[in-house]
């Protein structure tokens, strides 16, 4: 009922949308909710990104963003909100335009789930909550049965990699909150997105 106010303070700023997302450099500022809470928790910001994380495909895993925030917030006692295990972008130049959607569905299936499974792994137990698959639903009518197919994971490994993410997920990490994050369902946008024909999606 309640979905607009200040929740953080003036110098930091929080778009629950992607209209009018303000511009800041991931590596000077950490959202964070703390005062009348429980327990403060922080959110990853582009720690768990690919372009960090695996920014090529010959890459080794690069866990050293994703090390800091945890150490940051354990020394704080603050929870984790990590994102995202699963998108269609974040990449970066590492990565040619055409490279994911032109793997193999075992080499997809490698690279992803090897991935995730490695993340989830490392920081099971010190994370209270993943974004597991981010903006896979459809707008209205476009897409297949409700669900993307722009995104590269489908179109190499198909519709069940959002199920699969989530099975080793929990697997990996059985208390961790999993979400699956979405936008688009309050408001019409300038990107043509469409609230109520995505809602019954």
């Amino acid at each position: 009922q309640e979905l607009y106010g200040i929740i953080t303070p003036n110098g930091l700023c929080f778009e629950r949308h992607h209209g009018g997302v303000p511009k800041i450099d991931p590596a000077q500022h950490r959202l964070v909710l703390h005062g009348m809470v429980d327990r403060p928790l922080i959110f990853t910001m582009d720690d768990f990104l690919w372009y960090q994380l695996k920014p090529s495909r010959e890459a080794p895993l690069n866990f050293e963003p994703g090390d800091r925030i945890v150490a940051l917030a354990e020394a704080n006692g603050q929870l984790v909100f990590g994102a995202h295990l699963v998108w269609d972008e974040g990449f970066g130049e590492g990565w040619g335009e055409e490279e994911l959607w032109e793997l193999s569905e075992a080499e997809a299936r490698e690279l992803l789930f090897g991935t995730l499974q490695a993340t989830v792994s490392r920081y099971a137990g010190r994370i209270a909550g993943w974004i597991v698959v981010n903006e896979i639903v459809a707008n209205g009518d476009e897409g297949e049965r409700g669900m993307r197919t722009d995104y590269p994971w489908y179109q190499t490994i198909g519709r069940e990699f959002v199920a699969e993410s989530f099975h080793l997920a929990r697997q990996h990490d059985p208390n961790a909150t999993l979400v699956l994050n979405e936008f688009g369902f309050e408001t019409a946008n300038e990107f043509g997105d469409r609230p109520g024909p995505r809602r019954r999606n």
